[in-house]
């Protein structure tokens, strides 16, 4: 008698009960909701990042173009491009969707980014007041919005006293804009650009 209560009293304890499996199922659901949003949260900022840096690489990209501009227009022409402009002001107004190259062909990579571009004329002694006549100071404004929404803005200053407006002594090429490219596998969508406008002395 005694030796088969013993045998039922194991058999009872290693039996699991159903609301020890339920118990364990809620753990390992809790468990498995949070690393989902750990996942979810590290894959938006990912994404985030991402953006952020094409909107930069945008912005920089346009703005080296417009800086290295003239001051003021030289010399009127009619039936201005872009790939003819020559002063800053021409390019007031800019706007993109997509992004353009300075030739016209639409920026790989960028379908549903927008770009435009602001000229204002400025106080020298306080470069974020707008004036109405020209004090010889412009702020240039490119604003790059993503396919989320989310708006980017680089500003830069472009003075009448600048180097740019001092004719060249010689004919010379100069370098206006170095970047580099980063991309992770062989996905397009992770390619990040950064690069930085090469303010040259010219002679």
């Amino acid at each position: 008698m005694s030796s088969t209560q013993s045998i039922l009293t194991v058999s009872r304890r290693a039996a699991v009960t159903l609301m020890e499996t339920v118990v364990s199922v809620l753990i390992v659901g809790v468990m498995l909701l949070a690393a989902m949003e750990t996942i979810g949260a590290f894959a938006r900022d990912t994404g985030l990042q991402q953006d952020q840096c094409k909107a930069t690489a945008l912005a920089q990209e346009l703005l080296s173009e417009i800086v290295q501009s003239r001051y003021a227009d030289p010399n009127t022409e009619a039936g201005e491009t872009r790939a003819t402009w020559d002063d800053v002001s021409d390019y007031d107004n800019r706007n993109e969707n997509p992004p353009t190259s300075r030739a016209g062909s639409p920026l790989t990579g960028y379908t549903g980014w927008q770009r435009t571009v602001r000229v204002r004329f400025v106080d020298p002694s306080n470069p974020g007041t707008q004036v109405g006549s020209d004090a010889g100071l412009k702020r240039i404004a490119v604003t790059v919005v993503s396919p989320g929404g989310k708006s980017t803005v680089l500003t830069g200053l472009r003075s009448k006293q600048g180097v740019y407006e001092r004719p060249p002594t010689t004919q010379k090429t100069y370098a206006s804009w170095a970047d580099i490219t980063v991309q992770v596998s062989s996905d397009a969508a992770t390619t990040c650009v950064a690069g930085v406008n090469l303010m040259n002395q010219v002679p």
